[in-house]
């Protein structure tokens, strides 16, 4: 018996097989072969099955190994490709355009020593006399403009302090000027100036204890006096009148201080809603948290030690 060594060409695995044998199947992978002794070849069943599995696994080998080169490909990358930066260069010569010409004209052997120099000479006047006079005239015109400018805001600013302060001081005198002229043409009410003060001052005699809130802390305030009652009138920083009040007074004093600033402070009301308002201070002999209109009224103490009194836009 004769013993040859054969591939399985399916799996690749090594077989021993007796010569004489014909038919045999690969222990490893189960495959059927058919050994034909004269052309020394294999012939195995199922060939065109085989040969797309065959196929299919080559291509799938390709496949997985072009994934692997572009897996390691990506793990390791490589410096990329350098890119000519042709913008500088063409940025260089519109720039410092003497320099290369400078060399290329030295380089140059084709040119005489002359040509040359006049080349060169020319090009670097040209060069210097548009640097310095860009440079020149845009500096002047940088400070002429920076000087304008200046000089424009500056007189802006100060035309819009005095201008502010004009319109403030103005308004507020004008407002309380106004004020106190009208009341005054009452029989009931004559209002002498007394001194001007700051709300929120404690030590100005004036102080009461709301003043400690911010939104006083940028009033004024102008004191009168009514007989031997104290009328202290408080105006917000734009002059506007926000509250009057009266220490030391009679009941017919607040009434007539109702009477003839009511429609003062607040031209919505009418005599109707005044007249309502007296008449409930007169019964009443106090208001507390009274409104009528866009006004609040407060009247409160005793016949002998006099009344507290107060007006105020809500």
């Amino acid at each position: 018996m004769k013993i040859v060594s054969m591939v399985c060409p399916n799996c690749g695995a090594s077989l021993q097989v007796d010569a004489d044998q014909k038919n045999l199947t690969c222990n490893y992978c189960g495959n059927c072969l058919y050994v034909d002794d004269e052309v020394k070849h294999v012939q195995y069943d199922n060939a065109e099955e085989t040969g797309y599995q065959f196929e299919k696994g080559r291509q799938r080998a390709q496949a997985e190994a072009l994934g692997l080169n572009q897996q390691t490909a990506r793990m390791n990358p490589g410096q990329p490709p350098k890119k000519r930066k042709t913008w500088l260069w063409v940025l260089g010569w519109i720039c410092i355009f003497p320099v290369p010409l400078t060399i290329l004209m030295i380089r140059n052997r084709k040119l005489s020593k002359p040509v040359k120099i006049g080349i060169i000479a020319a090009a670097w006047i040209i060069y210097l006399l548009i640097a310095f006079s860009g440079g020149v005239s845009g500096d002047n015109n940088d400070t002429s403009n920076v000087n304008t400018e200046t000089t424009t805001v500056e007189q802006t600013t100060d035309e819009s302090v005095i201008d502010n302060d004009e319109a403030t001081n103005g308004s507020s005198e004008s407002a309380i000027d106004k004020f106190i002229a009208d009341i005054n043409k009452s029989e009931d009410v004559n209002l002498e100036f007394v001194e001007d003060f700051i709300p929120s001052n404690k030590e100005g005699g004036h102080y009461r204890t709301e003043f400690r809130l911010n939104a006083w802390k940028d009033s004024t305030g102008k004191s009168y006096k009514y007989g031997d009652a104290t009328v202290d009138i408080i105006l917000s920083s734009s002059g506007e009148i926000q509250r009057i009040y009266m220490d030391g007074s009679t009941l017919e004093q607040c009434e007539s201080m109702i009477r003839c600033a009511s429609p003062l402070l607040d031209s919505t009301v009418g005599d109707s809603d005044i007249q309502e308002a007296i008449d409930y201070v007169d019964e009443h002999k106090e208001a507390n948290g009274y409104y009528y209109g866009k006004l609040g009224l407060l009247v409160l103490g005793h016949g002998d030690r006099g009344y507290e009194f107060m007006l105020k836009l809500s």
